[in-house]
């Protein structure tokens, strides 16, 4: 009997216990869901900038996000042209009655390998204007191909004719072969008058001809761009 009774008591007292345990444990996990329930709304009612923001702070603690260099970097490289150069490729478009899809990335073309030299982008437009009209596969009686009308024979310093022998009918890449030419003559000369005559083939012209007829062209471009909208032809 004594020992039934020790039973009876070990027994409540273990399903006490055990009652107790648990009931810990539900509460224990009841706050642990409550505190994240809460974090969750909290950062669901951040706004965008204050979540990008710790987002940014993780990832540059982290080592996994660009640097603020880099950002900049990839935002230039968007494919999108500034306000005033939209307008100046309004105006090209319209002038030399090109599709305007095919203008822009001339324009976007120029201005990447004007930069990388060093150049003015509405200088290398012009130039693009006076030798070709914006027509990427015209062809002169010289062998003078594509929008800057480069001769191929003479640069092959600076483009790969290995595999295509119409490499330079590639606007990207007779733009940036044109613009090289203009940069070397440039060092050459220190004049980028005297530049553009060297570029033109006619080095002795006095009356530097061609260079004010590309630089009356480039000074209408930066006309246009700085008004933001085409002007009549």
């Amino acid at each position: 009997m004594f020992n039934v009774l020790r039973l009876q008591h070990f027994v409540s007292h273990s399903l006490i216990a055990l009652f107790h345990f648990m009931h810990g444990g539900l509460l224990t996990a009841g706050i642990v869901v409550t505190l994240f329930i809460t974090g969750a709304a909290s950062y669901g009612n951040l706004h965008d900038s204050q979540m990008a923001d710790r987002i940014r702070q993780w990832g540059n603690d982290s080592g996994l996000l660009a640097t603020p260099l880099e950002i900049a970097t990839t935002e230039a490289d968007t494919g999108k042209l500034s306000i005033s150069m939209q307008a100046v490729a309004d105006h090209l478009a319209k002038r030399f009655r090109v599709a305007k899809p095919a203008v822009k990335d001339i324009v976007l073309a120029a201005e990447s390998s004007a930069k990388t030299a060093g150049l003015d982008t509405l200088l290398v437009l012009a130039v693009i204007g006076v030798e070709s009209g914006f027509n990427p596969y015209s062809e002169s009686a010289y062998g003078a191909q594509g929008l800057m009308q480069v001769i191929g024979k003479y640069h092959t310093d600076k483009f790969d004719q290995t595999n295509n022998d119409q490499a330079l009918l590639d606007p990207a890449t007779n733009i940036r072969v044109g613009v090289e030419i203009i940069k070397e003559y440039l060092r050459r000369t220190g004049s980028i008058d005297s530049a553009l005559q060297m570029y033109a083939g006619s080095p002795d012209d006095g009356d530097f001809v061609y260079a004010n007829k590309v630089m009356a062209e480039r000074n209408r471009l930066e006309q246009i761009s700085q008004r933001g909208k085409p002007v009549k032809s």
